[in-house]
């Protein structure tokens, strides 16, 4: 969980410090908009109750769920790039904050066109990785999300499938395995 806030934090600091070009480059509508302007037939869809696994498919499908949260917690543990934006921004941020203090000071006064592309490229340097970081954080944002959502259906799925067989003359085995992919 510490590291899913990290992200949204130093995506967060990264969407406030990055140039305006770099605010360009995403294009993609938000999530929440797409979920606006889906057909009400769909919104229905979504919050219909899921559906029992029949007890045919049982054995198969614990095997298909627990092979699907393995995945995802593989993909959770392997992410360099939060890794290293959660090591590098710390010093980065001091860095951003000295400069913008000394920056401050220089435009105040009188500078020199050749002192002001000195600041310039020095502010283009210092903020080079902030747009590569920003799309590859949000695009980590969004497939942790998007695992949040796998795991939620599978989560509600299986317990629909748990309290379907409760009260029955399934095995204890069987029902034992349910409880563990919940």
């Amino acid at each position: 969980m510490k590291n899913i806030k990290t992200i949204y934090f130093a995506a967060l600091l990264l969407a406030a410090v990055s140039l305006p070009a770099a605010r360009a480059q995403d294009t993609a509508p938000p999530a929440n908009q797409a979920a606006a302007n889906a057909s009400p037939s769909a919104s229905v869809a979504l919050q219909a109750s899921p559906t029992p696994i029949p007890y045919s498919e049982i054995i198969a499908q614990t095997e298909n769920a627990a092979a699907t949260l393995k995945e995802i917690q593989a993909g959770i543990s392997s992410d360099a790039t939060a890794d290293t934006v959660e090591r590098d921004l710390p010093a980065l941020t001091d860095e951003i904050n000295a400069r913008l203090e000394e920056t401050a000071q220089v435009i105040e006064g009188a500078t020199s066109l050749d002192a002001l592309r000195s600041f310039e490229a020095d502010w283009r340097t210092l903020t080079r990785n902030l747009p590569r970081w920003r799309t590859a954080l949000t695009e980590r944002a969004r497939s942790l999300e998007a695992d949040a959502r796998r795991i939620d259906e599978l989560r509600e799925r299986w317990s629909e499938t748990l309290e379907d067989l409760r009260g029955t003359e399934t095995p204890a085995e069987v029902l034992a395995r349910i409880e563990e992919i919940i």
